[in-house]
């Protein structure tokens, strides 16, 4: 149940994006440090979707993986 909650979160999350993307084509300047580029504000958007899509899962599976060790030390010290 849990799983079908977070899928329909996650095309609602994404169709959302997809719909604030097809309205904001513009493109604009982007200056970052000693860069500066243009690029369509959609192109923007995406590539920072994706970005922080990658860090949520280099986070969860940080975490996951933390845990699974704090378990494993927990049972071989109770043993």
């Amino acid at each position: 149940m849990f799983a079908r909650i977070k899928l329909v979160l996650l095309i609602l999350l994404t169709l959302l994006v997809v719909i604030f993307v097809v309205q904001n084509t513009a493109t604009m300047a982007i200056r970052f440090l000693f860069w500066e580029f243009s690029s369509s504000v959609a192109t923007l958007v995406i590539l920072m979707f994706a970005l922080g899509f990658c860090v949520g899962l280099l986070v969860a599976g940080w975490l996951v993986r933390g845990m699974a060790k704090g378990h494993s030390s927990k049972h071989t010290a109770a043993q």
